[in-house]
């Protein structure tokens, strides 16, 4: 719908992506506030904090995606927002000595990323498209 749709279907997509981008950016305070116990939040709190940015960047994204839809100029700062806050979210690293394999976190890593990085090229509006 984003690269071919019309612009009741591009616009419905984004606003169905926002929705989801939403969700995704408030699961971590979700989380954190339930009922889980508090060790689990403790040691998932590097996830937390990342999925929380990504979901931030993803928001982002869409938001950049709706103000292009809607043929404003200024949708160029939501991508450059979103790709900052993504290098944030990629180098935050994991619970030393708590995991497996040390290092940056991973979330959604070879999708969300690439998804954000290429959201601005993905939004075709043909011509005359109504």
């Amino acid at each position: 719908a984003l690269s071919y749709g019309n612009k009741d279907d591009r616009a419905q997509a984004i606003k169905s992506l926002l929705n989801h981008a939403q969700e995704f950016r408030n699961a971590p305070n979700i989380i954190r506030s339930g009922t889980i116990g508090k060790g689990f939040v403790r040691e998932a709190g590097p996830w937390l904090d990342a999925m929380a940015i990504w979901g931030e960047a993803l928001e982002s994204v869409v938001l950049g995606l709706q103000e292009l839809e809607m043929g404003k100029s200024n949708s160029i700062g939501y991508f450059e927002q979103a790709q900052e806050l993504a290098k944030k979210a990629a180098v935050i690293p994991s619970t030393p000595g708590a995991t497996r394999f040390e290092g940056p976190v991973k979330i959604a890593d070879g999708v969300l990323d690439v998804f954000i990085k290429d959201a601005p090229k993905l939004l075709y509006i043909a011509k005359g498209s109504k």
